[in-house]
């Protein structure tokens, strides 16, 4: 939709981008051969606003992951941070985790032991984000801790704060990426939502003529 009208800035990605900006507010800004020296070199090395380009199957993507944790020069534990009055995570969210986890795989990283956490924080935490900011290391220190890689998926609370972490799975990734290609590549026809609440907060509503609510 916002391919076709134009992007319609919300209140909540006003608060989403002020939100990601001063998560990494503290860290070293560097160029990417920085950020390459640093990946290959010894200890626990987390980057920030990581830009990825890459290659899957003849189709360019571009993407710009949240925090990433790397070790022994591959990647560990990939962080998206969601700031959301829902404390459940969407399949939405973990496609574009996912998505960020394929580059890697297309760059050439080892990613047979990479996990992605969704971090959904209230929008409230913006005003003091201290204690998010440490949040990456709290959680993968449990999740060395109680042995979270031997799920596939888990769970953690902090407070108001939702972690939802889950092994990358390359073959059923590339499925649901594939499924989101197509379309762009006009082999199928959008899918419309089930759920009369994703149209009730959609900037599209009044222009989507698959939208449940008929105005």
């Amino acid at each position: 939709m916002a391919y076709l009208f134009g992007a319609e800035k919300t209140i909540d990605m006003t608060r989403g981008s002020e939100g990601h900006e001063r998560l990494v507010e503290d860290f070293q800004k560097v160029n990417l051969e920085e950020i390459w020296g640093a990946i290959y070199s010894k200890g626990w090395k987390w980057i920030g606003e990581m830009p990825l380009i890459s290659i899957y199957k003849n189709t360019p993507i571009f993407g710009r992951l949240d925090q990433i944790l790397f070790t022994g020069g591959n990647p560990r534990m990939l962080f998206e941070f969601k700031f959301s009055r829902h404390r459940d995570t969407f399949p939405s969210q973990q496609h574009q985790a996912q998505t960020y986890c394929i580059e890697l795989h297309e760059l050439g990283f080892d990613t047979s032991f990479l996990f992605y956490a969704i971090v959904i924080s209230p929008p409230e935490k913006i005003k003091d984000m201290e204690e998010l900011k440490k949040l990456p290391k709290v959680i993968f220190q449990t999740f060395l801790k109680d042995q979270l890689f031997l799920k596939e998926e888990s769970s953690l609370t902090y407070g108001d704060v939702e972690v939802y972490i889950f092994a990358f799975k390359l073959e059923q990734a590339q499925k649901d990426l594939d499924y989101a290609i197509e379309y762009w590549y006009e082999k199928r026809t959008p899918m419309p939502s089930d759920n009369i609440n994703k149209c009730r907060s959609c900037e599209f509503k009044e222009k989507c003529e698959l939208s449940l609510i008929k105005n």
